[in-house]
């Protein structure tokens, strides 16, 4: 019978013999030592460009947001004025109003 041997998921060098390792470690290891920086690498590179497009789509969001409430508070701001009429919304602001 062969002895299980690990290989390198990116290379395929043998990594780990199960006789000569403990079971877990031997279940754990899945990169040689010259392969493990580069995967590491690529894995935080992948995290860091989904997280930056989830950045992205949700300022997108937020400013689409800020857009309409903006659109939203100008049409309030002239509904009001048509309501309260012009004489009355500029004593407001000349501070003649009670406080």
């Amino acid at each position: 019978m062969l002895p299980d041997i690990k290989r390198c998921e990116r290379c395929y060098k043998p990594i780990s013999w199960v006789d000569r390792a403990d079971w877990y470690s031997h279940i754990r290891i899945k990169y040689c030592d010259e392969c493990r920086p580069i995967v590491e690498r690529e894995k935080t590179a992948a995290r860091l460009k989904r997280f930056r497009e989830r950045q992205k789509e949700a300022a997108k969001i937020r400013d689409q947001k800020l857009k309409d409430l903006e659109l939203e508070n100008l049409v309030l701001r002239e509904k009001l004025k048509a309501m309260w009429g012009d004489e009355n919304h500029d004593t407001d602001n000349n501070g003649s109003g009670n406080v």
